[in-house]
């Protein structure tokens, strides 16, 4: 019926028309050559593992929830709302209060600001797939919600 290869980088299936034309009962159209679907992906890391990720066509995923993005997010929340409770604490001393690295604690209150619809996508699992929580703590990540989305490729 038809061939399925997977490289690093796409999955492409070969169909052969006749088989599916027949499959589908589409007995009056004619059938020319083999049916070819392709799909580009990209292999990210999460965690130890190495997921393939089929994008859809804005290279975002396609509804696959990125489980430590969103704990990443979570952590954040944790974090800023520490702070809100806390308005007399400088980053270090919250840092302290929490048991948290300083370091990654203001890292986390960075990304606690990022603009709410790009928060939502990561949950429902639409963001981009170069969206990674790597890439989310290391980035000089920019206060408009507008030069996030353009920044982080949400646009």
């Amino acid at each position: 019926m038809g061939r399925v290869d997977v490289t690093q980088d796409a999955i492409k299936a070969t169909l052969d028309s006749e088989a599916v034309r027949h499959l589908l009962g589409l007995n009056n159209m004619r059938a020319e050559g083999p049916i070819e679907l392709f799909s580009p992906t990209t292999r990210i890391r999460q965690g130890k593992n190495v997921r393939m990720i089929v994008a859809d066509q804005h290279a975002r995923s396609a509804h696959t929830v990125n489980k430590p993005l969103v704990a990443l997010l979570a952590e954040a929340k944790e974090v800023h709302q520490a702070l809100i409770e806390c308005p007399d604490h400088s980053v270090a001393s919250l840092a302290d209060k929490l048991g948290k690295c300083r370091k990654r604690s203001a890292q986390l209150l960075r990304v606690a600001l990022l603009a709410p619809d790009i928060v939502a996508q990561c949950i429902a699992g639409t963001q981009p797939i170069s969206l990674t929580t790597r890439k989310l703590l290391n980035i000089d990540l920019p206060i408009s919600w507008q030069e996030q989305r353009s920044f982080l490729a949400f646009t």
